[in-house]
């Protein structure tokens, strides 16, 4: 099984190179550059927050800063998006339904973002995982560089339940 996101990282040495080496334009376009390049950003994301985390726990007098900010940066997206739909109520809402809707959208986005910083260690070794495995086939062995099953595409196969994988998962917090 190929962690996610190293289709990705393969994908994107391509996307930056040149085909067959020439001085030809790269046939993706811009905005498909962007989104490998996205997908990449956001394949990082939680192992850059657990570094983070990390550094800030071991190396800062002040741990309690970069917890919150950590914890600050997974939030300001969910406060945000709240605040703007706190202000935009249809014009044949009743307030009362209105806030109420709201309250229970917040509390949905809040609970993502609280689910997102749990799961922060699960997701960053899964994603390193995928840096170093991708590293080590482009730049040492040049072995299985298409091997990889798309995160949509369930391995119906493996008769595995779930047991098996909540254990992957580590121990609950």
């Amino acid at each position: 099984m190929d962690p996610r996101g190293l289709a990705d990282r393969r994908v994107a040495a391509v996307a930056r190179s040149r085909p067959g080496g020439a001085r030809r334009r790269n046939p993706l376009t811009g905005l498909s550059q962007w989104k490998i390049f996205d997908n990449l950003r956001r394949s990082l994301e939680p192992s850059a927050l657990a570094l983070l985390l990390l550094l800030g726990w071991t190396f800062s007098h002040s741990a309690w800063y970069w917890t919150l900010a950590v914890i600050g940066i997974l939030l300001i997206p969910s406060v945000m998006a709240s605040a703007v739909e706190m202000f935009r109520m249809p014009a044949d809402t009743l307030v009362r339904q209105h806030l109420a809707a709201e309250a229970r959208s917040a509390g949905r986005r809040f609970a993502q973002a609280a689910f997102t910083l749990a799961c922060l260690p699960y997701e960053a070794y899964f994603g390193l995982d995928a840096v170093v495995r991708t590293a080590w086939r482009m730049l040492l062995t040049h072995r299985r560089l298409l091997e990889w099953r798309p995160s949509g595409t369930p391995d119906r196969n493996s008769g595995e339940t779930l047991v098996p994988i909540v254990d992957r998962c580590g121990s609950p917090p």
